[in-house]
């Protein structure tokens, strides 16, 4: 038992300084929710600018029209709401 145990440590300690930065440090860093998103689409290589006006226009034409949930008990109204907020970014 303790052995086994002894090889998962040494097994993982190759990824420890890996999993220490990403413990540590974060792709999304900002002070506000605008900032963390505008830092994912970069960390993603997405333009901001593109992003949100599809966000915008997604948001005011919605979604539901393009996308059936496979269950009843689903609603896209969240998503909806999402890409809205993502528009007024």
């Amino acid at each position: 038992m303790a052995r086994r145990h002894h090889e998962r440590r040494t097994g993982r300690r190759p990824y420890q300084e890996a999993i220490s930065h990403a413990q540590t440090h974060s792709i999304v860093d900002g002070p506000t929710p605008a900032a963390r998103l505008q830092a994912l689409a970069e960390y993603l290589e997405l333009d901001w600018t593109w992003l949100a006006a599809r966000c915008r226009a997604l948001g005011q034409s919605g979604i539901t029209g393009m996308l059936r949930p496979r269950s009843r008990h689903l609603t896209l109204t969240a998503l909806d709401q999402t890409l809205r907020f993502l528009g007024a970014l």
